[in-house]
């Protein structure tokens, strides 16, 4: 099957730039129902099982309805995905996204947040419930006490204060990847994924 990565990796290197165009452009097709579904036949999955070579890294919500490889059009080993409720950056998070760019060469890292985010609503209505979910909702009461100090809807700017903080807190603890950044060998991009449209959008 045809994959946009693959040509565009023998035409020249990989820069993190092209690592974020194709995702974008995976998108697209996602958005416009003409997904190429790369590397999901017989033979990715073999030449998977020998190894993986992922070209991104995705920090996503555990949200049923937030699919990384889905949204932009990825397959087998193109990927590689953490997933938290409320894409909540943590050390564990961290160093798994640390060991696919110290060991697989990742040059991007994305922090998806979305639209409709059960978590991050819930911490905005001040919802309580069982005694593990109140302690990640408490995580998120700052970021949600700033998005009230701002004009527009409240869980939209909340939802990307989530992404901006998860962003930096990448950058400020880990030495490696910050190192990358330095060396222009990486980009953290945070992002926004609409349900009701299907589009990503990149989040300044």
């Amino acid at each position: 099957m045809t994959n946009i990565y693959s040509e565009i990796k023998e035409q020249e290197p990989l820069t993190p730039e092209i690592a974020l165009e194709t995702l974008l452009q995976g998108n697209e097709r996602f958005i416009r129902s003409r997904m190429l579904h790369p590397n999901q036949d017989e033979e990715s999955r073999i030449a998977g099982a020998k190894e993986q070579n992922p070209f991104a890294a995705v920090i996503t919500c555990s949200d049923s309805r937030v699919s990384p490889e889905i949204i932009f059009d990825q397959g087998l080993g193109d990927l590689f995905v953490a997933r938290i409720g409320a894409n909540l950056v943590n050390e564990d998070i961290i160093s798994s996204i640390e060991f696919a760019v110290n060991y697989f060469g990742v040059r991007l890292i994305v922090v998806l947040g979305h639209e409709d985010c059960g978590a991050i609503k819930s911490a905005v209505n001040s919802v309580k419930s069982t005694k593990n979910i109140n302690n990640l909702l408490r995580k998120l009461d700052p970021l949600v006490e700033q998005a009230k100090k701002q004009s527009g809807d409240t869980l939209l700017n909340a939802v990307k204060i989530n992404v901006n903080c998860g962003c930096k807190k990448i950058l400020s603890s880990s030495e490696v990847i910050a190192d990358y950044v330095k060396q222009n060998k990486l980009l953290i991009k945070g992002a926004y994924y609409s349900i009701t449209s299907g589009r990503v959008e990149l989040i300044d």
